[in-house]
């Protein structure tokens, strides 16, 4: 089978993306011999370069697509934006020509649902395969899709973004040593949160759940590593100014006791390897986010391929990575309700209260990790992949109503700088309409209703 992968020529702003990409694209690479693999690297700008620019390099893909002619045609990265490089690719050949086509999508599928309506019209009846990296995103894409008959929907695949095993790993002897710089003693207890510091991500909750944690037999560290985002909670309705987490973060440490401010340690933004090592010298990860297209999660995945105990949010991709079998990873329940979304942050202190007393085995957690890598690696998503690309596409009939809606409540609220009733997250609202799926007891209690 011939492929042309179709990928960005840059790195994404995303900090995550940075990792996705890189790992997805080598997914591609050891397919095998039974497929040809040709990659076409597109500007992540493309659509802010000079015409001119434009057109060339589109004019270069559509020689290139005559050339090889693919059985498959594939959008890897989520930037440049799929449907507005198809929007420039019709300037120059007719859509309806390309060969089946399989889109990875990302978080950002609803802020660019824009765009995807444009080739919801242009491409009904072509043969596409949606990917999505979990069941919460295939469900919520799901929601958006015409369907005109009552076998389950197909277009729609799942392949999880892979964590590279050469990367992250647990290492008793890295954990030793870096628990020593740190002094902490094998006794202490470690919790760990990484990623963006931001109101999405709910870390001010965290940091002020951790405050409130009681006494055990052991002493417990708050570990946080990233650096400090200006992001508002765009759908809550809540608008940021610069410094606003960094502020509240402050106010929360301030308020702290001296001996509590001594078990908190904020590490900043570390590379990979750094990381690997403060999260095999960690005993636990943790997540409050409630980040409205958290599609799946790398900074969990990354951690529990260390073997790291763990509980988040049973929120979007987060919930793909519950099992208390194989790898010790549990769920806070997560609710929809008359104020938006409601988190009960007292499965936190009991799992706390009974994780911190039980002391963690090297062999228990090298199972751990290695049986999470056994379904999340590289390697484990070459096979799915395969069977993903063996089977024949079905027609795309469309995006229904639904992500109109979506497309037309985005713009007025941007357009007025404030969102709107239509997509705060409340009971009976349209945002639970979509964003219930991202629930993974609603899921069950949709499936079980149909």
């Amino acid at each position: 089978m011939k492929l042309l992968v179709i990928k960005s020529a840059v790195e994404s702003k995303w900090g995550s993306c940075r990792v996705i990409s890189p790992n997805l694209h080598q997914v591609y690479t050891k397919l095998g011999t039974d497929y040809d693999v040709s990659w076409f690297e597109l500007p992540e700008d493309i659509m802010k370069a000079e015409l001119k620019y434009n057109v060339s390099c589109i004019a270069a893909l559509v020689d290139k697509i005559a050339t090889l002619n693919p059985d498959r045609l594939v959008f890897v990265d989520h930037l440049p934006p799929p449907p507005l490089v198809l929007a420039y690719l019709s300037m120059q050949i007719n859509l309806k020509k390309l060969p089946p086509i399989i889109f990875h999508l990302y978080g950002d599928f609803t802020y660019f649902s824009k765009e995807w309506l444009y080739f919801s019209e242009v491409m009904q009846g072509h043969e596409v395969t949606f990917i999505t990296a979990s069941v919460s995103q295939q469900k919520l894409v799901e929601e958006f899709l015409v369907v005109k008959k009552i076998e389950p929907i197909s277009n729609i695949e799942k392949l999880c973004f892979p964590v590279n095993s050469s990367e992250y790993f647990f290492n008793v002897d890295e954990r030793n040593i870096f628990r020593k710089e740190m002094k902490i003693s094998e006794n202490d207890f470690v919790i760990l949160y990484s990623g963006r510091i931001s109101l999405q991500k709910n870390v001010d909750v965290l940091l002020r759940e951790f405050l409130k944690l009681k006494s055990t037999s052991r002493k417990i560290h708050l570990w946080v590593v990233g650096a400090f985002d200006d992001v508002g909670a765009d759908f809550l309705g809540y608008e940021s100014y610069p410094g606003y987490m960094f502020s509240k973060f402050q106010s929360l440490l301030d308020d702290a006791n001296p001996e509590q401010r001594s078990r908190i340690n904020l590490f900043g933004l570390k590379d990979k390897n750094e990381l690997r090592k403060i999260k095999a010298g960690a005993d636990f990860f943790t997540s409050f986010s409630l980040y409205h297209d958290e599609d799946y999660g790398m900074s969990p995945a990354e951690a529990l391929a260390t073997g790291i105990k763990c509980i988040l949010t049973d929120w979007g991709g987060y919930s793909s990575f519950a099992n208390k079998d194989k790898w010790q990873c549990d769920l806070l329940s997560v609710e929809i309700g008359e104020f938006g979304h409601e988190l009960v942050v007292e499965d936190f202190h009991s799992v706390i209260s009974e994780v911190s007393n039980v002391k963690d085995e090297e062999l228990d957690r090298q199972k751990r990790a290695l049986a999470f890598m056994d379904e999340f690696s590289i390697d484990a998503n070459v096979k799915k992949l395969k069977d993903i690309l063996r089977k024949s596409p079905e027609k795309f009939e469309g995006f229904n109503w639904k992500l109109d809606q979506f497309a037309n409540a985005l713009n007025q609220n941007w357009s007025k700088s404030k969102f709107n009733k239509f997509l705060s997250p409340k009971i009976h609202s349209y945002y639970f309409t979509i964003y219930k799926n991202y629930i993974s007891k609603l899921i069950q209690e949709n499936s079980h209703e149909n």
